[in-house]
């Protein structure tokens, strides 16, 4: 879902860099988690329509479509055996929905998102569509469900009214100031099924948007503990006083899991 406050990222935009305050980790999962080394040919073409079918809109905000790690990271976890519903905060254009849908043909794909772009239905539409159905996702209408409105609010709201709805991996992408990130990585616990996944977005970076400081905040409480963390191919960035150029990260992504939730 997309909460109030989420830092925009329009497409080919390039941040200005903070100083950096973060130790990334590039690397792959451990052997006992499912390795990255997948083949993203099937969700190429799935991710490539999807992107054309929102093409005329003047304005998308970033997503997971652009970056081949996540992407890979998503996959592994999705397709794991056991894995039967999964959650995400951040519909937004439907990128990872699909991924998850494509990945995993018979999980339930359950989606939170504000609601506030006009383009969210479209992509909707088209994953239960036709044209979806076609590049592989099978049920597409069946197995898609997005809680629409501030997931502040509708993720414990939906955990109360269905308590028998758990997620056996979950993804935070929806707003991305502090106190938001903060809020909707403790309210998906409700939703965690024991051995959950959680994945975090936009964390392992550098850009205005990462949301590291609310990771951290989780693993100094107890809430979280790390499994990995994966970074996309950094860009280079010319120090304005200095003249050296360092990397700068502008996607990454966290793994975990939560300590509340039996194992």
């Amino acid at each position: 879902m997309h909460s109030p406050g989420r830092s925009a990222r329009a497409r080919g935009a390039q941040p200005t860099p903070p100083p950096h305050t973060h130790t990334h980790t590039p690397s792959l999962p451990p052997s006992s988690l499912p390795q990255t080394q997948v083949d993203l040919t099937p969700h190429d073409a799935l991710n490539a329509a999807l992107t054309a079918a929102l093409a005329n809109e003047t304005y998308v905000e970033g997503h997971s479509g652009t970056a081949p790690r996540e992407r890979a990271v998503y996959w592994a976890l999705a397709a794991r055996p056991g894995v039967r519903t999964i959650c995400e905060i951040g519909f937004n254009s439907g990128h990872s929905a699909s991924l998850w849908l494509l990945a995993n043909p018979a999980a339930q794909v359950l989606m939170f998102d504000l609601w506030e772009h006009e383009y969210a239905a479209r992509a909707e539409a088209f994953l239960k569509g036709p044209e979806a159905a076609a590049l592989g996702i099978r049920d597409g209408a069946a197995r898609l469900s997005i809680v629409r409105g501030d997931s502040r609010a509708t993720v414990r709201a939906f955990a109360g009214s269905q308590p028998t709805t758990k997620c056996d991996l979950l993804s935070v992408d929806g707003g991305h100031e502090h106190d938001i990130a903060v809020g909707d990585i403790a309210n998906m616990a409700s939703l965690a099924a024991p051995g959950a996944v959680l994945v975090v977005d936009d964390s392992n970076c550098d850009a205005h948007w990462c949301v590291d400081a609310a990771v951290d905040h989780h693993a100094r409480l107890g809430t979280i503990k790390r499994l990995f963390a994966v970074a996309e191919e950094p860009v280079l960035h010319e120090d304005e006083e200095t003249g050296v150029e360092e990397a700068y990260f502008v996607r990454g992504v966290t793994v975990a899991q939560y300590n509340n939730v039996p194992l």
